[in-house]
This record gives C-alpha cells, structure tokens and sequence, in this order.
C-alpha cells in the first residue's frame, strides 16, 4: 500500500510591541485547559537581572495585584498551575500558566521592580470555551512561537487534485495556503506545504 500526503508547517505567531522599555505579547489567547507561556523583555542592565520580576493582575480600580514574582510569592489562585522563570543571560523571563479557565481572562502586567509601580508592560489574556468539533476532528496545541506540522493523507487518484488548508471562521474558511503555491498574505514565510509519498 502507498500511502500518499501532503504536509503543512505553520508558525504560531502572535504581535509583540517593543515600544515599551519592557515588552512582550500585547495579545495572548487559549481555550480553557489548555496552558500558555508569556515572554517579558526587559533592559539588558545589571539592575535589571537581578531585581524582582512579577506577574499582576489589573482591576477595575486600577490596583495591580500580585498573582507571582520572581522572590517566590505564588498567589492562591495560581498554586500548583504558574511558575515565572527568570532567563538573566537573554534578558527575559517567562510566565507559564497551566489549566486555564475563563475567569483567567482579563488584564495583566508583567514588570520589574520591588513593587507593581515599576516598568511594565501591559498583557491582555483571553480564554475562550472549548469549542464544539465534530467527534472525528483532530486537535493540534502548540505554544506560541512553536512550528505545528499537520499531514493530510490522500489516495492516489486524488493526487492530481489541489491540496489546501483553510481556516475555518463561522461558516467561511479563508485560505492560508494551496499546492499551487498561493498563500494568505497574512501567512508569507509561515506556511509552507509539501507533497510526499511513503511506503507502507
């Protein structure tokens, strides 16, 4: 039997604003249970490295409360879920959050200092409800800045036939990338597609 497929490689990618001294991702989105990782860019300073580094919450009055920081404090909310690992030689830290549920939607900062007041970056975090798929649909999770690899196998009289992948959104799908080389403008130098077949 041979089996004949074609392969997609996607980059996840999400905006990233460097206007601030600190920066990172202005936008992260996931579905409940699923996990996300949140890099901060801070000033390569000597200060800079070894000072706090912290994770907050903002509320409607403004206040910015502590959920984790880099001296060790972990909220209740986030116990046994978020861990903030602090990478001095790449001027970064990171922020992973497991198990998220829609109440973890909100505003957040990440930021430096030995208190909420000091440089920081705003971060807006949305978890989405699980969306209702067809029983036979296979789900890929990566994080963001990850390569997915999907393959689409096909007989062999298809093989002649354009292949394509689409993002579905309501009832239209909006093509990312076909094997006449067309991409989504949206997709260039993210999506590749590549026609292989192997022996079974």
């Amino acid at each position: 039997m041979r089996l004949y497929l074609f392969t997609l490689l996607v980059t996840v990618f999400s905006g990233v604003s460097t206007k601030s001294p600190i920066f990172g991702p202005q936008e992260v989105s996931s579905i409940e249970g699923d996990s996300v990782s949140i890099t901060c860019y801070y000033p390569d300073t000597s200060v800079n490295r070894h000072t706090r580094k912290y994770w907050c919450r903002q509320g409607a009055s403004g206040m910015c409360t502590t959920l984790i920081s880099s001296n060790g404090y972990l909220s209740k909310e986030y116990s046994g879920r978020a861990n903030l690992i602090n990478f001095p030689e790449n001027n970064t830290f990171v922020i992973n959050i497991e198990q998220l549920t829609q109440d973890d939607t909100g505003s957040y900062k990440c930021g430096l200092g030995t208190s909420n007041r000091g440089l920081s970056f705003d971060v807006s975090l949305e978890v989405s409800q699980v969306p209702e798929l067809p029983s036979d649909t296979h789900v890929y999770t990566k994080d963001i800045g990850r390569n997915v690899t999907i393959e689409c196998p096909f007989k062999r009289e298809n093989a002649p036939s354009k292949k394509s992948l689409c993002k579905k959104t309501n009832q239209s799908c909006e093509l990312v990338i076909d094997s006449t080389e067309k991409v989504n403008p949206s997709y260039i130098g993210r999506a590749k597609l590549f026609m292989k077949g192997t022996d079974l």
